[in-house]
């Protein structure tokens, strides 16, 4: 007779410890699902809500190594039932990622195992069919009797659950008074979401799809940029100007100023028309696509908005740790440079990165930046989409919508329910920064807890 060996009875749904059939209900209560079957047909029952649960679910398999069929039934909500037969179906690669999938099986839990498990147990999909089909097929794979694959085995827990967070697969936004935050942002960002994948270089990155970096202003050159105003100058002129070092197949500047003066075409479009959309430099030539060292900055494009000059940078592939700070220092060099030309006021620069990444060799150094340089300081920055102001109102919050210059708006939300308010705030697109969000939530409830408790409310100062 087996002896069930498991980490967490109370999680599980026992059965007969001589089968050797293992049920995952998914997102499906365990106990309905055990009920409606045989108790000698199965060995255990249990949930699988989360990815995470996957490293449990093979730790219990060779603790009890008798298991050599395991049944996915349920509802799939978290795609958690798609990726376990992932993981049966096509492997997992050298770093332990289950192939086709960005999850990663436990470092502490080798592949070689990952490997053996998927040549001896088998695992059967019936999360589409009828309680009535998962009875039989039960009954059916009890039936297969087959001796423990390997002996008992027990992998240690890692000291945190995944390797990196899981979260939306394109599409970040950063914004920023000046490159020097934005970077910090940028590294904070990209080390804690990052995924880690290979890359051309024979060195493994951590990577984000398409990230939006908006520079509202400019500063000083931080002490966190190791590099100095003479570097920062020579680096720029190989932007701003067409002159190219000996030895270089190509600079930005060689392909924006050269031949084709791009950036001149550009202000005498913009000098002729504020309006025009047509102000576009292109860095990337057909011929590079079979390059070996293709630019990274692939085009520039100018727009004219409340008399200010607005430039949009489209990298392909952005280096942050390396190339961010004098790439974005030098753009914004060019924009003020375009903007004075053109008899504008300078606006923000925007950086789209298609592929926003840190090189493995630099891990350990943006960790040491953050560290050092990423304080937990509080920093008030205006939300660009205005401001609320809250006040009682014959018993009930009225909250009045200002633009971001202080102008009133014809926007008045009113009601008790402060949760209501919240989403009917939330939901009107006039929130674009976290923050404001947080502490729009908190003034809402203190105002609740004022007109319920008969007390004076004043927006931003304790209830009296």
């Amino acid at each position: 007779m087996n002896s069930p060996n498991l980490p967490n009875l109370t999680a599980v749904v026992t059965g007969s410890p001589e089968s050797g059939v293992a049920l995952c209900t998914l997102w499906a209560q365990k106990e309905l699902i055990a009920s409606r079957l045989e108790r000698d047909s199965f060995f255990i029952c249990g949930n699988l809500y989360s990815l995470e649960g996957i490293n449990q679910l093979i730790r219990t398999i060779y603790l009890n190594p008798w298991i050599r069929n395991i049944v996915i039934c349920g509802e799939d909500l978290s795609k958690s039932g798609e990726t376990l037969l992932a993981v049966f179906n096509s492997g997992v690669d050298d770093d332990n990622g289950i192939v086709g999938t960005n999850f990663k099986i436990e470092k502490n839990i080798p592949k070689e195992c990952v490997d053996l498990l998927r040549q001896n147990v088998r695992i059967t999909d019936m999360r589409r069919k009828s309680t009535e089909e998962l009875r039989q097929k039960v009954i059916e794979l009890n039936n297969q009797k087959m001796p423990p694959f390997t002996t008992p085995r027990e992998f240690p827990s890692a000291p945190y659950g995944v390797d990196y967070i899981p979260s939306e697969t394109a599409g970040y936004s950063v914004r920023a008074a000046t490159a020097g935050e934005a970077w910090l942002a940028l590294l904070g960002i990209i080390m804690k979401l990052g995924v880690e994948k290979k890359s051309e270089y024979g060195m493994k990155q951590k990577e984000l799809l398409n990230v939006l970096v908006t520079i509202e202003g400019s500063g000083p050159i931080p002490e966190y940029f190791s590099f100095s105003e003479k570097d920062l100058k020579n680096y720029a002129d190989q932007i701003v100007t067409a002159e190219k070092p000996e030895n270089v197949s190509y600079t930005y500047g060689e392909r924006l100023f050269g031949q084709s003066n791009q950036v001149e075409e550009a202000v005498s479009r913009l000098k002729k028309s504020f309006y025009t959309r047509r102000a576009v430099a292109t860095i990337w030539h057909p011929a590079d696509a079979s390059a070996e060292n293709p630019p990274c900055l692939t085009e520039v494009i100018w727009n004219i908005q409340f008399n200010k000059l607005y430039q949009t940078a489209v990298f392909r592939s952005w280096d942050i740790f390396s190339g961010f700070p004098l790439n974005a220092l030098a753009l914004k060099k060019l924009q003020e440079e375009m903007a004075k030309k053109i008899g504008v006021e300078t606006g923000p620069l925007v950086c789209m990165a298609v592929s926003a990444h840190i090189y493995e060799n630099n891990w350990r150094q943006a960790d040491e930046v953050l560290n050092k340089y990423k304080k937990a300081d509080y920093k008030f920055y205006q939300d660009p989409r205005g401001s609320f102001i809250i006040r009682l109102e014959n018993g009930r919050i009225a909250v009045d919508f200002y633009t971001a210059d202080g102008s009133k708006t014809q926007y008045t939300f009113r009601g008790t329910d402060p949760i209501k308010l919240y989403k009917e705030i939330s939901q009107s697109g006039f929130i674009v920064r976290i923050d404001h969000a947080a502490n729009l939530g908190m003034e809402l409830y203190k105002a609740s807890l004022a007109v319920r408790h008969g007390k004076e409310y004043v927006q931003d100062e304790e209830l009296k």
